[in-house]
């Protein structure tokens, strides 16, 4: 459905992130985790924002960072595309 505000692109944008700071974070390949058996994990997202003015959206690197099951082995870490680094 076109927006009835033809000076509007994309108002959500705007609205989920400069207005009340939630982040839609998209295209995130979590294949790599469930192919370990890790179904819980921290996500961490590292962002730096564009240097471009009134721009709705920026570079990041998501991390997931698993936890042993007291096996007493250190959980592995997960980067971009779920790799193990």
């Amino acid at each position: 459905m076109p927006n009835p505000d033809k000076n509007l692109i994309i108002p959500m944008l705007d609205e989920l992130i400069a207005k009340n700071g939630i982040y839609n974070h998209e295209n995130l390949d979590f294949l790599g985790l469930i192919a370990d058996g890790n179904y819980e994990f921290a996500y961490i997202f590292i962002f730096w924002p564009a240097p471009i003015k009134g721009a709705s959206g920026s570079n990041g690197g998501p991390i997931a960072v698993t936890w042993s099951s007291g096996n007493g082995s250190a959980g592995k870490r997960h980067s971009s595309g779920a790799r193990s680094l």
